[in-house]
């Protein structure tokens, strides 16, 4: 939020100066997945000002001069100091493909000699010949066109790169090893970036992770200098964001504070005076202390140290600013701590006992931890771990995972693990079987389960990378089990049941998933006022439809005779019938075009659609299923909430992308087993219309699309496709391990399909694709780290998702989740911080729930024609 202000205050001076140069911004923060998730959110404010992109695709330095530059406000580039800023402090890498193909085509044209004398192999590194002609062919225009002064740039930083050396670049390739030569090659090119392409603005977030950018020892390095060093002697703003900026204890966390003042004010003596007055404050609170028996002489010292301490703030804050999550006295729920306890049973004891017998004895004292953080370990830990792989060879006791009953869809009476047990408690079953979680603010009363107990999201975060491997597998075949028993007695067969694939045309459903212009673009139960009762919704929607009708040369219900106001028509022939009218036929044809070419079904079911005759009359009963589909069809749903946000969604052109959403997406999220388990087979239609009501479906997604708009990239014209994306993600499985009789590990383990709990970053582990994906199983790989993200940040599943603290700082978990379960206490104050980092932020949950509470009445006051939250 701050860096995002300070982006726009920096474009809105430039524009004060009429300046057509756009504000060069490099971002620089740890890891890709942060860099991809903020790199959008910089610029969102300025999206709607230009029509032109803001982020470059550039992710390293070594790539900006091959990419064209953009001529919006803001040129803004997603860096990452290990990718871009090689040298001492970061490991040495062979760089991409790209780069090195880059390298050889600028080294040809500024430096022929210096190409000539280095053998291609040495660039192509482990690429295969097809990778490296086609990486060849696509980089070779680009090359041709680098203007001459860029070259002379380039020749510049290979100079300052190899020194004298570069006379006689054959020696140094004899001498230097093919990882060091490379560096140096990519820390040439990036050199050449910077001084050709500076920044105006670099903002380094979460700096403490790659502290020697900050550090004066690190300002040496020729690539951090340049790029503080700024054009013509104007060096660039620099922002620094970090929610742990310094260690809190340790020999050397007072100097590490010290130097980083020093490094923004850009003065040690200005740090020199701070630590001094640091000194000062310390000896004056140690004499308050002291004085307790002499209370005016106490006053008096503590009214120095008062003085003191707001001059040390007030020279504080000409570098530095401090942002507190205000979350201690909050009024709210989602501000609260509740600990959980989680009581031993025998079976838990029993599962320690097992695991000490395959444990080596000097592995024993891992067995512990193991033990205490992993659910059902001995099957669970796997080949990655050593303690593990060395263990002796037989057979498990004690309660263990058994395929049969797996087979079966049995459970135990109590999962023989004390955490889960207690997760199960605050994430129950039941409630993770519901397909989104309630809308923060509801337009009407919940129904059904959601009214029972509606959904919450849940991020738990834990030591070791098997445990929420074990916690999401468990915790989804829990939810499967508890939910698909009833109908049916096997667990392979319950996971691919599925009704609605339409193996043969059938219009109800297609009816139920099409995205209607004409129910979307009259009908809006906004109107009716929020929060409003459903009678109220569905007499609004009836008058909405029926001047829509008026005009049209339809025989309304009022004005039908007796005899014929009893009619009734499938309302999938009605409805046809309407948009035939009002010709909306050409519109319907090209948005189901994509979809009818892939699928005969779809295709007979959209030209059925079309081939209904226009409408002349509509009895009472047609109107009332109108009124239904207005109010709960999920295609008209997702139409109308989209159009809010996105106007041209029901266009010829947007209209394919919405229903790809509906049809390709939202239908083939719903056919989850889970979901329809308890719903009557004869009553498919009538329960997904339930559905849809129960849980507030138009105001959940309405919220998310509100949410997602402002950081997606491309903005609002993304929304169907993304939330599609969503729609049709594949989690994964885990495979606990089978251990015969010999303690062997037997070649076929147990498979469990993650889907309501997934673990984060464990698909894109190899050893765990190994482990849970054959060839044969499926050619759908599992979902990345980025893309379960994703998911978690909507109201969909996975409404559980497991991580280790490893690698999450800065990743946002915070858009629909607001609680944060520490499955494995934190090890320092710090990591707590960074781990309820990831829910307590701007825009989060909790914050909208909190607004929601106190502004509702406000926000749809009668006299507003549109909600103002």
């Amino acid at each position: 939020m701050v860096a995002r202000e300070i982006v726009s205050a920096f474009v809105n001076r430039r524009s004060e100066l009429n300046s057509r140069r756009p504000v060069v911004v490099y971002y620089i923060t740890n890891g890709l997945r942060v860099a991809h998730q903020n790199s959008g959110r910089l610029v969102a404010g300025l999206r709607k000002t230009t029509e032109h992109d803001l982020v470059s695709p550039a992710e390293r330095l070594s790539l900006i001069l091959k990419t064209p530059r953009l001529r919006g406000p803001v040129e803004l580039f997603a860096l990452t100091p290990a990718t871009s800023f090689p040298g001492d402090a970061m490991p040495s890498t062979e760089g991409r493909v790209d780069e090195r193909v880059f390298l050889l085509g600028i080294m040809r044209r500024a430096l022929p000699d210096v190409a000539r004398a280095i053998p291609v192999k040495l660039l192509r590194r482990r690429a295969g010949d097809a990778t490296w002609q086609k990486a060849c062919a696509r980089i070779a225009p680009q090359v041709a066109t680098l203007p001459e002064s860029l070259l002379q740039t380039f020749r510049k930083a290979m100079r300052d790169e190899f020194g004298h050396s570069l006379r006689n670049i054959g020696t140094v390739i004899e001498q230097t090893s093919p990882r060091m030569l490379l560096t140096q090659l990519r820390r040439a090119l990036s050199h050449a970036a910077l001084l050709h392409h500076p920044p105006d603005l670099v903002i380094l977030d979460e700096f403490q992770k790659y502290r020697h950018m900050v550090t004066k020892q690190g300002c040496n390095d020729r690539l951090i200098s340049a790029l503080y060093n700024g054009q013509n002697g104007k060096p660039p703003a620099v922002l620094l964001l970090s929610g742990t900026p310094y260690p809190s204890a340790g020999d050397d966390a007072r100097q590490q504070l010290f130097d980083l003042l020093a490094f923004l004010k850009g003065d040690e003596k200005f740090s020199k005076d701070l630590a001094a007055q640091f000194r000062d404050f310390g000896e004056l609170l140690q004499a308050i202390a002291q004085a307790a028996s002499e209370t005016r002489h106490q006053a008096e010292l503590a009214a120095k140290a008062s003085v003191l301490r707001d001059a040390i703030q007030r020279m504080m804050t000409t570098v530095m600013a401090r942002t507190e999550r205000h979350t201690l006295d909050a009024p709210v729920s989602d501000f609260k701590t509740p600990h959980c306890t989680a009581p031993l049973s025998e079976a838990d004891l029993k599962v320690y006992r097992g695991l000490i017998d395959q444990f080596l004895p000097k592995d024993g004292g891992d067995a512990l931890a193991y033990w205490l953080s992993v659910p059902l370990p001995a099957q669970a830990l796997g080949a990655r771990y050593q303690a593990w792989k060395r263990r002796n060879r037989v057979a498990l006791t004690g309660p263990k995972l058994n395929a049969g009953a797996v087979a079966r869809l049995e459970q135990p009476s109590a999962w023989p693990h004390p955490k889960l047990r207690a997760l199960h408690q605050i994430a129950s079953p039941a409630s993770l079987a519901l397909p989104w979680i309630a809308p923060t603010l509801r337009w009407w009363d919940l129904h059904g389960a959601w009214k029972k107990q509606a959904p919450e999201k849940l991020l738990v975060f834990s030591r070791f990378k098997a445990t929420p491997q074990s916690i999401a597998a468990l915790t989804s075949y829990t939810v499967d089990a508890t939910e698909l028993r009833a109908a049916h007695s096997n667990y392979r067969h319950g996971r691919q049941a599925t009704r609605l694939q339409p193996g043969k045309p059938q219009m109800p459903l297609f009816a139920l998933f099409h995205p209607s212009p004409f129910l979307a673009t009259v009908s809006d139960p906004l109107a009716a006022g929020v929060p409003c009762s459903l009678d109220k919704i569905r007499r609004k929607l009836r008058a909405q439809i029926v001047l829509a009708l008026s005009g049209k040369n339809v025989e309304l219900p009022h004005k039908r005779t007796r005899a014929r106001r009893s009619t009734h028509r499938p309302v999938w022939k009605v409805l046809a019938a309407i948009e035939r009218l009002l010709e909306h036929t050409q519109l319907v044809r090209n948005g189901w075009k994509d979809i009818a070419q892939r699928d005969m079904s779809a295709r007979t079911m959209r030209d059925a659609w079309l081939a209904v005759e226009p409408l002349e009359a509509l009895s009472a009963p047609e109107l009332d299923d109108l009124v239904e589909m207005a109010l709960s069809a999920p295609g008209v749903l997702c139409a109308r909430a989209l159009r809010r946000h996105y106007p041209d969604a029901l266009s010829s052109t947007e209209l394919p992308k919405l229903t790809a959403l509906t049809w390709s997406g939202l239908r083939v999220y719903l056919d989850e087993p889970v979901f329809w388990a308890k719903w009557k087979k004869r009553a498919m239609v009538d329960s997904i219309h339930k559905l849809m009501v129960d849980g507030c479906f138009e105001s959940v997604l309405d919220e998310h699309f509100w949410m997602r708009s402002s950081t997606i990239d491309g903005g609002a014209p993304e929304l169907a496709k993304d939330l599609a994306k969503t729609f049709q993600l594949s989690a994964g499985s885990f495979t606990f391990q089978v251990l015969e009789r010999n303690g062997k590990r037997a070649d076929k383990g147990i498979r469990i399909s993650c889907h309501a709990a997934v673990p984060f970053g464990g698909t894109d582990d190899q050893d765990y694709s190994k482990l849970v994906r054959k060839p044969s199983q499926s050619d759908r790989a599992p979902a990345r780290s980025d893309e379960l993200r994703t998911a978690f940040n909507t109201p969909f599943w996975p409404h559980v998702l497991a991580s280790t603290s490893v690698g999450q700082e800065g990743l946002d978990f915070h858009t629909w989740c607001s609680r944060v379960a520490h499955w494995d206490l934190c090890p320092t104050p710090v990591e707590l911080e960074q781990r309820e980092g990831r829910v307590t932020r701007y825009g989060g949950l909790a914050v909208r729930r909190v607004l929601a509470a106190k502004l509702c009445a406000e926000a749809f006051r009668a006299d507003a024609h549109t909600p103002t939250l």
